[in-house]
């Protein structure tokens, strides 16, 4: 399988077109390549988020709760979530059924920048036997928060797995702090590369304070 192409934050166009093209000075075009990933790897783990476009990245997580509106008896439903709902009996499980599933990664902010594609749900009984994957109907997810509602008619008890697999990310462009805060760090492994007699006297408090001060509207809480 080829792995998936990573676009860092910040491009090397955009460390040359700006004030930090002195650092690429004696640099090699992989090398400055490579380093603009690495930078921007290292900003998405300082806040435990993927924050670049990325591709079938695959989460898992325990069904559990139940959203009081939709367990309400009364309730009007479709054919497909009434056959659900008598699947559910038949089994002797519970006949609240779990909809609602958030998704690890969703814009922290500037949603409008953020978008999801190709999201496929599968959801694994607790008691064994074969998956069931969703694909009509779902809601969302939302950018600002991963919010994701499987259709009435999901039959999914507590306890079963749901494995999402999606693509996301800063598709529609990379917040000017982000990529401001990628070109710092890359700036920062140039100068720590450097040299020791030509950084004689050089300090990255500031970088560092300014990076700090560029991702803390990202970092997860």
């Amino acid at each position: 399988m080829t792995p998936a192409v990573y676009t860092p934050l910040a491009s090397v166009a955009d460390m040359r077109e700006g004030p930090f093209n002195y650092a690429l000075t004696g640099a090699s075009a992989p090398y400055v390549e490579a380093t603009m990933r690495r930078a921007s790897r290292h900003i998405e783990t300082r806040c435990a988020r993927r924050l670049a476009p990325f591709t079938a990245l695959t989460q898992a997580d325990r069904a559990d709760g139940v959203a009081m509106d939709d367990s309400a008896p009364g309730i009007p439903l479709s054919l497909t979530g009434t056959l659900a709902l008598s699947q559910a009996a038949a089994y002797g499980t519970t006949t609240s059924l779990v909809r609602d599933v958030w998704l690890a990664e969703f814009a922290p902010t500037y949603p409008e920048l953020w978008t999801y594609s190709d999201v496929s749900v599968l959801v694994i009984p607790p008691f064994g036997g074969g998956g069931q994957m969703v694909a009509d109907g779902i809601e969302g997810p939302e950018t600002d928060t991963g919010h994701l509602r499987l259709p009435y008619g999901t039959y999914c008890p507590v306890g079963s797995t749901i494995r999402v697999t999606y693509s996301g990310g800063y598709t529609h462009g990379i917040p000017e702090d982000l990529a401001q805060a990628a070109m710092m760090q890359a700036t920062k492994y140039f100068i720590l590369g450097i040299a020791p007699e030509r950084r004689a006297g050089m300090s990255t408090t500031d970088l560092d304070a300014a990076i700090d001060e560029a991702i803390a509207p990202y970092r997860r809480a």
